[in-house]
């Protein structure tokens, strides 16, 4: 997520080259020394936007580009530079850049989900804009604010998932780390900033309670999961799990259906006795569309790293899609284990993606690929579109997962599994005449198993997925390769590819970038 104070400048291709920044402010040193080294002027891409509504943004060369589709319903306040300015909209022919009023290095960006954006520099400064529904910027009020506005001063991190891009857009929220502890502003109606009440909508940064080590240093992973019937989960440096949030479904885990508002601890519901937590990976969603309830169904799926190298994927939740993999379809307020997924510490990724009707893939360390889940698309990649309980063997030999949090407005089930192997990018799920897969133009109908993406073979190894939406779930996609290049595809009927026409694109076409901004 961008340049901070532990990642890396790097340009990848013939001549990999990493250079660690050991203190963010010289992040744009380690760019040009890499860019220097290889004596090359291609821009270096650090950060591609997921699961955005009608906006994509890219960090180049350390500096903000977006661009937006046309849709009117979501008009690009995250875009940070205009509103769908006639013939300025498309990733193939609009990137433009985001002035951000500071000249301290950006450091992370995140967001694009039409409520808000965000960019943190290096010197602490946090700017925020968006259309600020829920006052998820964090400037007192619920005002748009279609460019970066100062939010908050002594900034360590920021907190964002691609999931809250599901429906219901508008009950998202945003987390920021400060010296003495976590902070959180926007939607908050079933208390998912775990600031002690409900009182819904919080428009400044206000301070997280319930957890007993309340300092920076105390916090080692923040998931915000889901929006406006998600739930926020933390781990401590204690070796402890926390939650707070909406919990109808029994999402939590701790036997209970009842919402908290405060962080509450967790742990011995889902970490197995004896066992110690080392690290987490929350995956989950909160919100299925139906024109008869637009439910609320929230589902969470939790790989567990332990200390002595084991590890576990528990559950608890919604279950009517077989989300769990306990072989049910049973809605569980107490965690379970997917059938026959390792726990030997094998597992070294999981994935959960299409928001509460969720799929999830598990990564082994040898290549495999086990899916359970919502599979009416084909997302679990077994061949048929029955979901799935019980954990299949999908594939072998893939090196990355790259589908975590892919959702969308409002059909958000209608997702698209995207992994890499060593012969290139491989593609299983929704599909139509808008051309998700990337597969050309006589795939029309959903991928069953993974398949390969049309992407050149000589540039197929892929490091990063992009993605957003400019209607309900026209869905535009964009990949990273390991040569520092871009390429497109997708649905165009909003203008979310390029403004040349309103032909969705089948087939990956190579993004022309930016020029650099020179110094």
């Amino acid at each position: 997520d961008g340049l901070d104070s532990t990642a890396y400048a790097k340009i990848q291709g013939d001549n990999t080259k990493t250079f660690k920044v050991a203190d963010a402010v010289n992040a744009d040193e380690a760019v040009s020394k890499a860019q220097l080294d290889l004596k090359s002027d291609k821009p270096i891409i650090t950060y591609l936007s997921k699961s955005g509504h009608n906006s994509q943004a890219l960090l180049i060369d350390g500096k903000l580009y977006t661009t937006s589709g046309t849709n009117p319903s979501y008009s690009a306040y995250t875009s940070g530079r205009h509103q769908n300015i006639p013939s300025e909209y498309g990733v193939l022919n609009s990137f433009r850049n985001v002035n951000i009023p500071d000249s301290s290095p950006i450091v992370k960006v995140g967001g694009f989900m039409h409520t808000y954006a965000f960019a943190l520099l290096a010197n602490g400064n946090l700017y925020t804009w968006g259309a600020n529904s829920q006052g998820q910027c964090g400037l007192g009020h619920t005002t748009i604010t279609p460019h970066p506005t100062l939010a908050a001063t002594g900034v360590l991190d920021t907190y964002s998932h691609p999931s809250q891009g599901e429906y219901n857009v508008n009950g998202s929220r945003l987390f920021i780390l400060k010296a003495d502890g976590l902070y959180g502003t926007g939607y908050n109606g079933y208390g998912q900033l775990g600031i002690g009440n409900t009182t819904n909508p919080i428009s400044t940064f206000t301070k997280c309670v319930g957890l007993t080590n309340t300092v920076s240093t105390d916090i080692k992973r923040v998931y915000p999961i889901g929006n406006a019937y998600g739930s926020t989960w933390v781990l401590t440096s204690d070796n402890k799990l926390w939650v707070t949030g909406r919990n109808n479904t029994g999402n939590h885990g701790d036997g209970t259906t009842t919402d908290k508002s405060t962080f509450t601890d967790v742990t011995a519901n889902w970490v197995t006795a004896g066992k110690t937590l080392a690290d987490i990976k929350v995956v989950g969603g909160s919100r299925y569309y139906t024109t008869a309830d637009q439910g609320s169904q929230g589902t969470m799926v939790i790989l567990l790293k332990y200390t002595d190298g084991t590890s576990e994927v528990k559950g608890a939740g919604y279950n009517a899609w077989g989300s769990l993999g306990d072989g049910t379809t049973t809605q569980r307020t107490t965690p379970v284990s997917p059938i026959g997924v390792p726990t030997d510490g094998s597992v070294i990724d999981i994935q959960g993606f299409g928001s509460s009707p969720l799929t999830v893939h598990a990564l082994l360390s040898n290549g495999d690929v086990y899916g359970w889940g919502h599979n009416n698309g084909g997302e679990v990649g077994n061949g048929t579109t029955v979901d799935v309980s019980t954990p299949a063997l999908i594939t072998t030999g893939v090196t990355k997962l790259f589908s975590d949090g892919m959702t969308s407005h409002i059909y958000g089930y209608m997702t698209q599994n995207f992994m890499q192997k060593a012969d290139g990018l491989y593609m299983n799920g929704y599909n139509d005449t808008a051309y998700y897969a990337g597969l050309g133009v006589n795939n029309t109908s959903n991928v069953l198993v993974p398949t390969k993406v049309l992407l050149p073979e000589d540039d197929n190894q892929v490091v990063d997925i992009g993605h957003f939406t400019t209607t309900t779930h026209g869905r535009i996609m964009l990949a990273l390769t390991s040569k520092n290049n871009i390429y497109a595809w997708g649905y165009n009927g909003q203008h979310g590819l390029t403004s040349d026409s309103a032909t969705s694109i089948a087939i990956p076409t190579l993004v022309n970038l930016p020029q650099r901004i020179t110094k």
